[in-house]
């Protein structure tokens, strides 16, 4: 329903700017001198594909999973007993149930920054800098035995959140149209250069979260021993594709508003999780041009 949502406000943008460009044919252009440079800077909603998040789902396949807790004497005491204590009707313990069957991110605020250089009337080279924030949840069970009588072993929710860090840099040339003298759509095609880092994946069990990477090399942790952690970076670099397109409403020769929407094919840094997926977002642009700074 929300992507729906965003789709016809985009749509209703588009054609209220449609109009707007058709009913002041008359009146002197406005556009933007077509040589020198434009000044970016956006924000707007940014839509990461769920493939990637399954990198949280906890799998042991993946290179930090429940195991990391489930597997260690410790831990597992330790969620067993604070588990039976919020359930008092829970007399044997507890294990690791079913894991996410549908883990995805949340939609994420994203900013944006670049700049245009506009080699004539219609193309250009830009290059931008964006940067979003995802988190990426869903729920995971834990079985007990069921009571005498009951068939059927019970289950406690419990959730697994995964954060991450997105910086994409665009490389793309840019083409402009000129259909009327304010409303002036136009398309961007290029390369993608990404970094992405993971900055926190636990579980929240009873509201209590339990760290699920794993800073020590894999050695089990043991309460009151001090252990050496390293400094471990998940993540990594990735590659993809790019394009927008949208409307620049030109209003004067010195800045413009433009609704954008954002599509990458994009592979990210992820261990396990590297084949290329569609991502998207809608962006605000405000464009300046050089003309600004020369007042």
């Amino acid at each position: 329903m929300k992507k729906l949502t965003l789709i016809l406000i985009c749509l209703l943008a588009v054609s209220q700017a449609t109009l707007l460009g058709q009913n002041n044919k008359n009146e002197p252009d406005t556009s933007l001198i077509h040589r020198g440079f434009d000044f970016v800077i956006a924000g707007g909603a940014y839509f990461g594909n769920k493939y990637s998040a399954n990198y949280y789902n906890g799998s042991p396949q993946n290179e930090n999973s429940l195991n990391y807790l489930f597997d260690n004497k410790y831990y597992y005491d330790q969620i067993n007993e604070l588990v039976k204590s919020n359930h008092h009707y829970i007399s044997d313990s507890v294990f690791l149930g079913e894991l996410p069957q549908d883990m995805r991110y949340n939609p994420a605020m994203a900013i944006s920054f670049g700049f245009k250089y506009k080699l004539n009337k219609n193309w250009g080279i830009s290059l931008y800098y964006s940067f979003a924030k995802v988190t990426a949840t869903d729920l995971f069970l834990l079985t007990y035995k069921g009571e005498t009588g009951n068939y059927h072993d019970g289950y406690i929710e419990a959730h697994l959140v995964g954060k991450e860090a997105r910086s994409m840099f665009d490389l793309s040339v840019s083409y402009i149209f000129h259909p009327s003298k304010i409303v002036k759509p136009f398309i961007d095609f290029g390369l993608q250069f990404n970094y992405v880092k993971v900055q926190r994946f636990f579980a929240l069990i009873e509201d209590q979260e339990f760290e699920l990477l794993d800073y020590y090399n894999g050695a089990n942790y043991v309460p009151g021993v001090d252990m050496q952690k390293y400094n471990v970076i998940f993540g990594g670099a990735g590659y993809g594709i790019s394009a927008s397109a949208g409307i620049k409403l030109a209003f004067n020769r010195y800045i413009s508003i433009d609704p954008t929407f954002y599509l990458s094919a994009s592979s990210f840094g992820l261990t396990g999780y590297k084949d290329i997926r569609l991502n998207y977002g809608a962006f605000i642009r405000v464009t300046m041009s050089d003309l600004v700074f020369m007042k």
